[in-house]
């Protein structure tokens, strides 16, 4: 026969937590639940607090931006700039070499060697 073993106890703070529950709290969750109301709250409406949101008091302030954000804008600008530049560079070298292997190919000499043919190898 295969002994069945009893579920451990549960600890001291969940057993405190459902002594504090007020009764019923779980229930009406339950039932508010199945009824699918309009509502996204859980919360039962007779434990709902009638407080209703109250505007902000205090005055206004203005909204400013992060400081030294002025700096990180002239910085990235910096960056783009020389990126804008390399790349330029690069187009500017590329077109001149190929402008410099049009130029030398002048005569161009025909030969019929093809690397990729294996007929050479064997002769």
């Amino acid at each position: 026969m295969t002994e069945q073993k009893k579920p451990a106890a549960p600890p001291e703070w969940v057993r405190d937590a459902v002594a504090a529950e007020p009764k019923g709290f779980m229930a009406d969750i339950i039932q508010a639940s199945r009824q699918r109301s309009n509502s996204a709250s859980l919360i039962p409406d007779r434990m709902r607090s009638d407080d209703k949101p109250r505007p902000v008091s205090g005055g206004t302030t203005e909204l400013k931006g992060v400081p030294g954000i002025d700096a990180m804008d002239r910085i990235a600008a910096g960056f783009a700039y020389q990126d804008r530049m390399a790349a330029l560079k690069v187009k500017v070298e590329t077109d001149w070499l190929e402008y410099q292997l049009e130029q030398a190919k002048g005569a161009h000499v025909e030969h019929e060697y093809d690397p990729f043919d294996r007929e050479h190898l064997e002769k």
